[in-house]
């Protein structure tokens, strides 16, 4: 059974990380935590008693690690080795620091070795690309917030299988206009496959954009001898400048098949406004390797506490986006009132890459939109 990983620690300051699930019928739970930071690794056991069904079991990391070995690590890789087989093994993870809300995210397969184990095809696992020439193997796109104000970072927990191929890296406005292309450096490329993070911020000022402005990052990957791996997870961590912990999503970026080329329409929703100050990004992230100036019809329909609906029809430009927040939007900041609302995002498309994010007074959360 595939380890479950693909998570923040730190050991640093006064933080305390942990691990949640909730128990099925059995009667115990052998849990082996495993720690890898560099060529250095250690692994600690957990012995877990279920007294009865759906039995919640939280772990604390620094409860977990002897007094003396915690200073060993500071960043690690985190490894789940379970064997959990009566209920789906996905751990609720996260990192608690003082007074601040707790970071909370989930744990997905470690497939980094997949291609290694008996009678693996290493075709199936990986992209099938009917036109390398034509389409990318691989898009996605994700927001930068002003990055006067927040960080914004790709983060890999080398769970994945490595890509060798080409990358693509375009910064675009929120119309979809290109500000800057590039290519991203080999170390650069292998963080994003190994263990290793990306900041995106970097590229605003390497393009010399406005600070206080919001920017998209579209990245981009094909390879005809050797496709972008099938199951690519990443991390993405946004947070304010002036606090240490913010997001920590777990999304799997779009990989092409034949299929969802020919998808007619994809569906979208996420929570907006409210006290909590939802916000939200819909990206039109374009697979083909050309440059297409077209639009997609896109159909945003908002859902209040009231049970009262109103839509909006907008055609949104290949690589461009739409950002929804309420509290600059009079038309809908009414129609919420003083509750969040819903929004459900309708695209003529097979692809939509869409984010919600909670800006807070402190910290920021946030997830993929469902």
């Amino acid at each position: 059974m595939l380890p479950q990983t693909g998570f923040d620690v730190n050991f640093s300051g006064y933080t305390r990380n942990f691990i949640c699930f909730f128990g099925g019928r059995s009667p115990v739970y052998q849990l082996n935590i495993e720690f890898v930071e560099g060529n250095f690794s250690r692994n600690y056991k957990s012995k877990i008693n279920n007294a009865e069904y759906a039995q919640m079991h939280l772990i604390w990391l620094e409860d977990l690690i002897p007094s003396v070995d915690i200073n060993l690590f500071k960043n690690p890789k985190c490894l789940i080795h379970h064997d959990l087989k009566d209920v789906f093994p996905r751990f609720y993870v996260g990192i608690l620091k003082g007074s601040n809300a707790p970071t909370v995210t989930h744990t997905f397969f470690d497939t980094s070795k997949t291609e290694n184990t008996v009678n693996a095809n290493k075709l199936n696992l990986r992209a099938k690309n009917p036109d390398p020439i034509k389409y990318f193997d691989c898009a996605f796109s994700v927001p930068i917030f002003p990055s006067k104000s927040y960080d914004t970072v790709l983060q890999s927990y080398g769970q994945n299988l490595f890509f060798y191929g080409e990358n693509f890296l375009s910064l675009h406005t929120l119309e979809g206009e290109v500000i800057n292309s590039t290519s991203l450096s080999q170390q650069e490329a292998s963080n994003l496959s190994g263990i290793g993070n990306l900041e995106l911020s970097k590229f605003v000022n390497q393009a010399n954009a406005d600070a206080s402005k919001h920017y998209v990052v579209k990245l981009a990957f094909v390879s005809q001898k050797y496709p972008f791996p099938l199951r690519f997870k990443l991390g993405f961590n946004v947070k304010k400048k002036n606090q240490p912990f913010g997001t920590n999503i777990c999304f799997a970026p779009f990989v092409i098949s034949e299929n969802t080329l020919f998808k007619p329409f994809n569906r979208r929703w996420f929570p907006i406004g409210g006290p909590k100050n939802y916000v939200a990004t819909i990206h039109n992230s374009g697979i083909e390797r050309a440059e297409i100036n077209k639009t997609t019809e896109c159909n945003f329909e908002f859902f209040n506490h009231d049970g009262e609906t109103f839509s909006q029809c907008i055609y949104v430009r290949k690589n461009g986006s739409v950002l929804i927040d309420a509290q600059n939007d009079n038309k809908l900041n009414d129609f919420l009132g003083k509750k969040e609302g819903w929004c459900m995002v309708n695209s003529k498309s097979y692809l939509t890459d869409a984010y919600y994010f909670s800006l807070g007074d402190k910290q920021i959360g946030g997830d993929h939109a469902f």
